[in-house]
């Protein structure tokens, strides 16, 4: 018992820190996209960018969507 209480903590405990790095990384895309990042910031997000296949998949799919808006 004392054992799936572990099991079970720490799989919401790993939810829980995916869900807060899944925000965070919204945020810096959101910020990324309207320029609002200092230079050390944007550098090290565009690493990032490089490094994270699906960071960088969200970060095309939000700039696809983000193109068409900023035409109007």
């Amino acid at each position: 018992m004392a054992l799936q209480n572990k099991q079970r903590n720490q799989q919401y405990s790993q939810q829980y820190s995916q869900q807060y790095n899944q925000q965070q990384d919204d945020k810096l895309l959101g910020a990324y996209l309207n320029g609002e990042l200092k230079d050390q910031q944007k550098a090290q997000f565009q690493q990032r960018l490089l490094q994270e296949p699906a960071l960088n998949y969200e970060y095309q799919q939000l700039k696809l969507i983000d193109r068409p808006l900023q035409a109007n």
